[in-house]
């Protein structure tokens, strides 16, 4: 009797164990890896999970917010979509993941309201802009504009009638004038009056002083250089890279023969410190002669009355007891010319190039030419150098030049009708026209 009656209490104990495990199976779970979900004006989606190891479903989701998907069954993952917020008000929503027996689990959702466009501020006028200045002295150009809140405030200028001062901008608002007289300059603001209308507004600027040459610098009138002074102050504006002087396509014309004394700095000059000006003009001599030129650099290289010309023209002109002492591109006329043109001059006296290595390229016109023409031209004297020295031009290149892609075009080279009777001499390379020749000749007589 006592064993049965163990046996029916150990049956009833684990009756009861069992039940108490299969009641902690079956006990519903719920949570979420997040809380809250933000997202832009623009609507984008977003991600969270669902833990539980029941059916659980997501609710209260508006017409503007998705979720995919609804509901499941053990873990998951929602995905929220928000449509884009047209409007300026930020928008909020609570969706609730429930399961059967347990509370809800809130994740809150904000959205944010579009970006408020600000309102367009027109520009109403610009004062404040200079009204006066000096023949050759650059001018800062600048304005106030009104109100200070525009929308759009950044000037540009541009000069809309000379009034016979050979006006122009550089560098965007410095203006330079050659003359006296009255310039009308105007003052433009993009989208200034209006998102898709420009505001302008000129002034008149009354330029005083004397000009620093005779002649407006046009082919018709070009600027005037009589004396040995003014060819220096011609040199030193180039050299500058001072506008109108130092511009592309100014026209200049000697007035006199000139008699130059002292060190002569060339026209477009190169040195190791400062680099490479050029002269981009166009130079008539009017079949005046320039005496006394005198270079002596012999360790700069780029030495002439020009020492580069580039897309330049000198003409009808005359150098007489020149005495020139260069490292390398030694030339009477010019040192090197790329793209220019030389045509009816003549060169006497001595160039002579410096020992060492790389001591090349000296010329009675030019040391070197690289696409472009010297014609009608002769020399006389001596001329000397380490490497490629010729009577007319030291070396006469193809004219080829390459763009930013590579690509070629070639500019072609001439030299046309031109003798030299000058003594030639060289270490390597010489010729009585020109050594180092790269281009065919046309015409040599």
């Amino acid at each position: 009797m006592r064993k049965y009656f163990k046996f029916i209490i150990a049956l009833a104990l684990f009756a009861a164990a069992t039940s108490t495990c299969k009641k902690k199976d079956t006990d519903p779970e719920l949570s979420a890896s997040v809380s809250s979900l933000s997202f832009a004006a623009a609507g984008e989606s977003k991600s969270f999970d669902v833990q539980s190891n029941v059916e659980w479903a997501v609710s209260g989701q508006p017409a503007w917010l998705t979720v995919s998907p609804a509901s499941g069954k053990g873990p998951g993952k929602v995905t929220a979509t928000a449509q884009p917020n047209t409007t300026t008000e930020q928008r909020t929503t609570q969706l609730s993941i429930t399961v059967k027996g347990l509370p809800s689990v809130p994740v809150n959702v904000s959205q944010q309201g579009a970006a408020v466009e600000p309102a367009f501020v027109a520009v109403t006028g610009i004062t404040g802009v200079p009204a006066t200045a000096v023949v050759g002295d650059p001018l800062t150009l600048s304005g106030t504009v009104t109100p200070s809140n525009a929308t759009n405030r950044t000037i540009a200028w541009s000069v809309q009638n000379t009034g016979g001062t050979g006006a122009g901008i550089s560098g965007g608002n410095t203006l330079n004038t050659a003359a006296a007289g009255t310039v009308t300059v105007r003052a433009t603001i993009v989208s200034g009056a209006s998102a898709t209308t420009n505001y302008t507004q000129d002034f008149d600027v009354t330029v005083s002083g004397t000009a620093l040459f005779s002649g407006k610098g046009t082919s018709d009138d070009p600027y005037l250089i009589p004396t040995a002074a003014k060819l220096a102050e011609m040199r030193d504006l180039v050299n500058a890279g001072t506008a109108p002087y130092a511009n592309a396509g100014i026209y200049w014309r000697l007035g006199n023969d000139i008699a130059l004394s002292g060190n002569w700095t060339p026209i477009g000059v190169y040195t190791s410190a400062s680099g490479l000006a050029v002269f981009r003009g166009n130079f008539d001599g009017a079949g005046k002669t320039i005496t006394g030129l005198v270079i002596n650099r012999p360790e700069e290289g780029y030495n002439g009355l020009f020492g580069r010309i580039t897309e330049g023209t000198v003409k009808n002109m005359g150098l007489k007891d020149v005495h020139i002492t260069g490292l390398s591109y030694n030339g009477g006329i010019a040192g090197s010319i790329s793209c220019g043109v030389v045509t009816g001059c003549f060169v006497s006296g001595t160039i002579a190039g410096g020992n060492a290595s790389n001591a090349e390229y000296h010329g009675g016109i030019a040391g070197r030419i690289s696409g472009g023409t010297i014609s009608n031209c002769y020399t006389a004297g001596a001329f000397s150098g380490q490497y490629t020295v010729g009577g007319i031009a030291g070396e006469i290149n193809y004219g080829v030049t390459y763009d930013a892609e590579y690509n070629m075009t070639n500019h072609g080279t001439t030299l046309a009708n031109c003798y030299s009777t000058a003594a030639i001499s060289a270490y390597n390379t010489a010729g009585g026209i020109q050594d180092g020749f790269r281009a065919a000749l046309q015409a040599l007589m």
